[in-house]
């Protein structure tokens, strides 16, 4: 995933610096927005990157946008991938109360933790649901005493309700934790339901938002000499960044576009005029 990666110096500062407070016990919640194509995964895989560099562990939940995926799937992800670096011992030693939420959760979990297999349901039951939520709290948070976490939250706006709610759950322990978790969301229509709006604005209270924009002109020349492998002459620089707004997804293909229906003889210059 790690590829060119222009224009986000301040941006992506700012996450380290949480980073850094997670590591030292201080967690937080950072939630990225712009709109699509603008950079939002891969702002958050440089973060992890750097975390996994600083000695934490990165865990991904990625949202599915159609159908069929069950309630709380980005998290049970991130359970899983988090289960998968752990002896049983230890895995149990996580959630020594709540073995049988986690069971529920990741049902492929259930032999090393000593429950039976019982697939999660939508929970309609408030304390139904506090249980299950202490339960992931507590799991991720007790194994971010060995080990920082930075949890990533991909695609936001392709999320269930419940995991919206685990998510506004997890901010409360995220902060004295040595957690670290970021979401990423896209600003785009429709709308998003009322729920999920009441978890975005809490998150906007309570953690830190970091909203993504165009690249400027000199930053789209830098990318565009990146995809490219040529030194862009300023005006197609200039009629890129027009067209795209600087957005880099548009800006790669449009070069990506140009430097493929330029003739050979051209391909080999050494700039895109």
């Amino acid at each position: 995933m790690q590829g060119a990666f222009i224009g986000r110096d301040r941006e992506l500062a700012e996450l380290v610096a949480g980073l850094l407070d997670a590591i030292e016990g201080r967690g937080g919640v950072f939630l990225i927005t712009g709109e699509a194509g603008i950079g939002k995964t891969a702002l958050a895989d440089r973060l992890a990157t750097q975390g996994v560099a600083r000695g934490a562990l990165a865990l991904w939940g990625r949202c599915w946008e159609g159908a069929g995926a069950p309630p709380y799937w980005p998290w049970a992800q991130i359970i899983r991938t988090l289960a998968g670096e752990l002896d049983d011992g230890t895995l149990r030693s996580l959630v020594p109360s709540g073995d049988a939420e986690i069971a529920r959760l990741v049902p492929d979990l259930a032999a090393r933790l000593g429950e039976s297999p019982d697939p999660i349901h939508e929970i309609e039951s408030d304390a139904e649901r506090f249980y299950l939520f202490e339960a992931v709290a507590t799991y991720l948070t007790n194994a971010s005493s060995a080990q920082p976490l930075v949890l990533v939250l991909d695609d936001l706006y392709d999320a269930d309700r419940s995991s919206l709610l685990l998510l506004r759950f997890m901010v409360r322990d995220a902060r004295t934790s040595r957690m670290l978790v970021v979401a990423t969301y896209r600003e785009a229509e429709p709308v998003p339901p009322p729920e999920a709006e009441d978890v975005f604005a809490a998150l906007a209270r309570e953690g830190t938002v970091i909203g993504l924009g165009g690249l400027d002109r000199e930053e789209v020349g830098r990318l565009v000499e990146e995809v490219s492998g040529t030194v862009p002459a300023p005006a197609k620089v200039s009629a890129i960044h027009e067209a795209t707004e600087g957005n880099p997804l548009f800006v790669r293909e449009v070069t990506r576009l140009e430097v493929a229906q330029a003739p050979p003889d051209r391909q080999e210059r050494s700039s895109i005029s």
